[in-house]
């Protein structure tokens, strides 16, 4: 993996905890799914369940169109709320997840992270504020839609506001 060989040395970046576990594979320690286990102190996980940069490279194409297409996405959204669920089991500190049903990737970048909200009106900016509050806490501040990538990144009632696609 080209982004792994970038990374020198790797245990001062990935973890030494990490590295030892999955030694055959080390790529995985750049990937949070896999990393997040060993971390030591508070963390805040902010994702788009339908990553559009992913997707992209997954499937070679701007955006899921075909059947196979969206039924592919509809399965990584899938996987992506199940990591999120996985990672709420390790108890050793203080997280924050915060996930839209969407099609987009690095929200913090763009005007969004200010006004797209959940179902309960809370922007990413919020979920920041809400982190940096209480850093100890656990909060989880997942969309759970289950209506897959076509409904779930519409105005389909997940989420108030459509993100902006790129």
């Amino acid at each position: 993996m080209q982004v792994y060989s970038m990374v020198q040395p790797p245990e001062d970046v990935l973890g030494v905890s990490c590295q030892l576990t999955y030694s055959s594979e080390p790529w995985k320690c750049i990937f949070g799914a896999y990393r997040i286990p060993f971390l030591e102190t508070n963390y805040m996980l902010v994702s788009a369940q339908f990553d559009s940069y992913q997707l992209g490279q997954d499937l070679d194409s701007s955006k899921p169109q075909t059947a196979r297409e969206i039924a592919f996405a509809d399965s990584f959204g899938e996987a992506m709320k199940n990591t999120f669920a996985t990672l709420e089991e390790v108890p050793k500190i203080g997280w924050l997840h915060y996930s839209l049903p969407c099609f987009d990737h690095a929200i913090s970048t763009s005007s969004s992270f200010f006004s797209v909200e959940d179902e309960n009106g809370v922007t990413w900016e919020k979920a920041l504020s809400l982190f940096l509050d209480d850093v100890s806490a656990n909060v989880d501040l997942v969309d759970k839609c289950s209506d897959g990538y076509e409904k779930c990144t519409s105005l389909s009632g997940c989420v108030r506001q459509l993100w902006s696609h790129k």
